[in-house]
């Protein structure tokens, strides 16, 4: 079975019209590949994440996702695509203060319309398996920002998704997460996903199978 393909095809996008961030970009991400987004602050690599997750639509070009274009679907259409096939890593963990960490990693059952307990046994292995098991009736609020960081981590592999898109995942985290965490990542491109890094990390950077400077 051929792996997941994610191209940009002359993209162009601004935040108005004296910021153009994006003027014809084009790059292919491929099956199995861990790729690292790099740059000065403020060249894009956040905003290029959002892109790729359709969660931004471009002002020019395209998203396509395993040779089908996504300019022409609606919002609706999109975020089933999203949940579908896309794991997301915030900058910040973006766990919700009122709800248990366990909820937290089920959150995406509802955007993939799945029954949360058919997850629930797989969200206890993921949290078990990057050693944050002890918390999952507890909430956010107390936790470090390496654990927290872990959580977000079991969120997003949730649904063994077919992309992986992370902002600056190892930016808040002590080295001992970092690790855990890349080494996550390079399992995943190694199963075949894609994983896109935007990051300042030379660590990461080094783990990564190549760069594109923004």
């Amino acid at each position: 079975m051929t792996g997941p393909m994610l191209e940009t095809k002359n993209l162009t996008f601004g935040y108005d019209q004296r910021s153009t961030l994006f003027d014809g970009f084009s790059e292919t991400f491929t099956s199995g590949e861990m790729v690292a987004l790099t740059g000065f602050s403020g060249r894009g690599k956040s905003t290029l994440l959002y892109l790729l997750g359709l969660m931004v639509k471009p002002d020019r070009g395209d998203v396509a996702i395993n040779g089908a274009d996504t300019s022409l679907l609606g919002d609706a259409a999109r975020a089933r695509l999203r949940a579908q096939l896309i794991g997301f890593v915030f900058q910040d963990a973006c766990l919700d203060s009122t709800r248990t960490i366990l909820d937290n990693v089920l959150e995406t059952c509802l955007y993939r319309s799945e029954p949360r307990s058919r997850s629930r046994s797989k969200a206890l292995a993921l949290l078990e398996s990057f050693g944050v098991e002890g918390h999952v009736d507890s909430r956010p609020g107390r936790l470090s920002g390496g654990q927290a960081g872990r959580i977000a981590l079991c969120r997003a592999l949730l649904s063994d998704p077919a992309i992986i898109l992370a902002d600056e995942p190892t930016g808040n985290l002590d080295a001992a997460s970092a690790e855990i965490v890349t080494g996550a990542f390079r399992r995943r491109a190694a199963a075949g996903a894609i994983v896109v890094v935007a990051t300042h990390d030379s660590t990461l950077v080094a783990q990564c199978d190549r760069s594109v400077v923004l």
